[in-house]
């Protein structure tokens, strides 16, 4: 595999590759899974290549520009994840790899394998499994989550603003891929050039100049369960 490691030693990224294989995945999406380590993520993906449905970023220079723009968000005080390397099988089609990323803090907003029963119209999210009860667990996360304090809301809407204008394109609707922490706030996870992958992804970079809107409103990270009522 061809690597390129950014913002983590090379000797620690191939540590962690070794590690996983060992291990069963914390997480996963419809097509990559993810694999908590210490601090570290290591996620599988099979599209690296590809920067949307449509367009090719074969040599990577899109996606590795997209990783150090996160990186400088993030040491700006942004709450994103960063994306800290990755390895590519060169040969692979769309891109199989693997992408090492720093740990999110806190926990998911929602986790959608507990969520998915309350989803309308997500077959997708057939393959994910929990026996936990959605209705308890939603209540007990949005009553967690309106004690908020008012100034973590508002450096998290200052945050997206900061992201449109870097051209990063926000995805609202996989609330799991947005994490609150109590000292941290909230944090997007970022992953790869892969929007359709719906694992560990929140955001991607739009071309430069485009003037594609958010997917939605901030209003989406509300369950339209509790939006109608349950």
């Amino acid at each position: 595999m061809e690597e390129k490691y950014f913002y983590i030693q090379p000797e620690t990224a191939r540590g962690l590759l070794a590690q996983m294989k060992e291990m069963e995945a914390a997480k996963r999406g419809v097509d990559r899974q993810a694999y908590l380590i210490g601090e570290y993520a290591v996620l599988t993906v099979s599209k690296i290549k590809l920067r949307n449905v449509t367009t090719r970023d074969d040599d990577l220079a899109y996606f590795d520009e997209l990783i150090k723009t996160l990186m400088e968000l993030k040491e700006q005080g942004v709450g994103v994840v960063p994306i800290l390397g990755y390895c590519v099988e060169p040969n692979s089609e769309n891109g199989n790899g693997y992408i090492i990323q720093s740990r999110a803090k806190g926990e998911e907003l929602y986790d959608d394998s507990i969520m998915k029963e309350l989803y309308v119209g997500k077959p997708h999210l057939a393959y994910l499994s929990s026996d936990t009860d959605a209705k308890e667990y939603v209540i007990s996360r949005t009553n967690a989550i309106s004690k908020v304090p008012q100034k973590h809301f508002d450096k998290f809407i200052r945050d997206i603003i900061v992201l449109l204008d870097n051209d990063i394109l926000i995805d609202f609707n996989t609330k799991s891929n947005f994490f609150y922490d109590d000292t941290a706030g909230f944090q997007f996870i970022p992953a790869s050039n892969e929007p359709s992958g719906r694992a560990c992804t929140a955001s991607w970079r739009m071309p430069r100049g485009s003037n594609t809107p958010l997917l939605c409103s901030v209003a989406s990270l509300i369950p339209r369960c509790l939006q109608r009522g349950i």
